[in-house]
């Protein structure tokens, strides 16, 4: 369980591309409410990070303890 747990967690960066790919799909096929589906889409990309940081806690708590250089990231939000 925990291969498949570090294996998704290594593929975390593909959720914001695929969040835009859906994004840009479900906005095509809807004619009125463009700017729902934009502003899911961006609110889904802005949690995706914490989510990724709070998963990468939890399955190797030594990240939160000592963070890697991609980590600094979080200051932003």
């Amino acid at each position: 369980m925990t291969k498949l747990f570090g294996f998704l967690l290594g593929l975390i960066w593909l959720v914001p591309i695929l969040l835009a790919a859906l994004g840009v799909v479900v906005s095509s096929r809807v004619s009125s409410g463009q700017w729902i589906v934009h502003s899911l889409v961006l609110a889904a990309m802005a949690l995706m990070l914490p989510a990724a940081l709070y998963l990468q806690g939890v399955i190797d708590p030594t990240t939160v303890e000592y963070p890697g250089p991609g980590d600094g990231f979080m200051v932003f939000l």
